[in-house]
């Protein structure tokens, strides 16, 4: 009985290794947590490493934002305020002056787009 105890632990230790592992190598998974997310707050930093960053800050801390869309890299300021939408790759940007205006969110490769785990509600209608 102890050996197939050991059996059956060594098997569901090896599934949710491999679940585990698997879950690192989907790059969806990366974009689909970035879409979930929901926050309200300042851009204090824009920069650009690799790829267009914003840093905000909400009332839990700081919140960097990578892969940002085209659109609103141009025209996002340091001192702007921005809400993200929860689901949707979408945040409402605020600036001085002007009225406040819906911009896509992130950047996100179209073999992302038509993945499997990829929703449509996730997608700008």
């Amino acid at each position: 009985m102890n050996r197939y105890l050991k059996i059956i632990l060594l098997f569901i230790f090896f599934y949710a290794f491999v679940k585990i592992l698997k879950s690192f190598s989907e790059p969806e998974n990366f974009y689909i947590t970035e879409v979930r997310k929901s926050y309200s707050g300042i851009i204090v930093a824009k920069y650009s490493v690799q790829s267009s960053r914003l840093k905000t800050r909400t009332q839990k801390g700081i919140v960097e934002m990578y892969e940002v869309a085209d659109s609103l890299w141009k025209v996002v300021n340091v001192g702007d305020s921005m809400v993200k939408i929860p689901n949707r790759n979408l945040v409402i940007l605020y600036q001085k002056n002007l009225p406040s205006k819906y911009y896509i969110y992130m950047w996100i490769p179209q073999a992302v787009l038509d993945g499997k785990n990829w929703y449509a509600e996730y997608n700008l209608k």
